[in-house]
């Protein structure tokens, strides 16, 4: 909801033409109707996992999950407040090799900076947590790889303040226990390596940030 009462819902929803679920929107003003329900994503294949983001300016940033005809990506779209969506956009992964990106976290602050930090699974690598960055205004970053080699990985979480300052946490499975680790990143700087922020030797679920 944006401080002007504009308020966006999404959510996945069975489209009826190719049977596969996709991304819907609606919005609506302060006090108004909602908008008829608006297909998001580049294909009518599948999608999954909506995130979204609102800026003090009322524009809204969407991401989720979707499956394409060259596999699974994480797509983004925009829309100004009272507008409508912008094309949907495929963020790039870290390396050329085949991914499968999932389950992504987005945040957005006052200014329109935004995060999305995700979990990839790289064939003949194993699972690991990236993120990529957009400034207000301007474009999605390539993705960044912020876990280590080794271990396991699972859902990233992700949070951004006023000034573009951002943080993603995840847990890391390494000696048969989870482990909370993060990494930072200040605004037009680099994340910083992977730090475990968990006790040592503490077995840890469920983060948020």
């Amino acid at each position: 909801v944006s401080p002007a009462g504009e308020a966006t819902v999404l959510w996945a929803e069975e489209d009826p033409e190719s049977g596969e679920s996709r991304i819907r929107a609606s919005w609506r003003a302060a006090g108004g109707s909602w908008s008829a329900p608006t297909w998001l994503g580049s294909t009518p294949l599948l999608g999954w996992n909506p995130q979204l983001g609102v800026d003090s300016h009322g524009t809204v940033t969407a991401a989720w999950e979707q499956w394409t005809a060259g596999g699974l990506v994480i797509e983004t779209a925009s829309r100004q407040a009272g507008g409508g969506w912008s094309a949907a956009h495929d963020l790039l992964t870290s390396t050329g090799e085949e991914h499968s990106p999932s389950n992504p976290d987005l945040a957005v602050d006052a200014d329109g900076d935004a995060a999305i930090a995700w979990f990839d699974e790289i064939e003949g690598e194993g699972n690991v947590i990236e993120a990529a960055t957009r400034p207000a205004g301007g474009e999605w970053s390539a993705a960044t790889r912020l876990s280590a080699t080794g271990g396991e990985f699972r859902f990233p979480q992700v949070g951004i303040d006023q000034a573009g300052d951002a943080i993603a946490i995840w847990p890391r499975k390494s000696g048969g226990l989870w482990t909370v680790e993060a990494s930072e990143r200040p605004a037009a700087g680099a994340w910083t390596a992977a730090t475990a922020i968990s006790a040592p030797g503490a077995h840890t679920f469920n983060v948020a940030v």
